[in-house]
């Protein structure tokens, strides 16, 4: 298996990026090591696992938000 990632800031050129960035990031750690394995998934499971991802790359990125009380975002297109 393979994950691609797209993802396009919001909030301005810095802020979008680090959102962007932070997304990425957390998707592919939350992603990666679960489909890196040897134990055959089915496709509700992928979609599982990158669902999970994806939902906590947005907890990080509005944990940032707060805690830096920046306006940044993201969108993201995975696969």
């Amino acid at each position: 298996f393979g994950l691609f990632v797209v993802a396009d800031g919001m909030g301005g050129h810095a802020k979008g990026q680090d959102a962007s960035r932070l997304a990425i990031q957390i998707i592919s750690e939350e992603v990666l090591p679960k489909i890196s394995g040897n134990d055959p998934l089915n496709d509700d499971a992928l979609v599982q696992i990158l669902v999970d991802g994806v939902q906590h790359a947005n907890v990080a990125v509005h944990q940032r938000n707060m805690e830096q009380r920046a306006d940044m975002g993201t969108t993201i297109t995975a696969a």
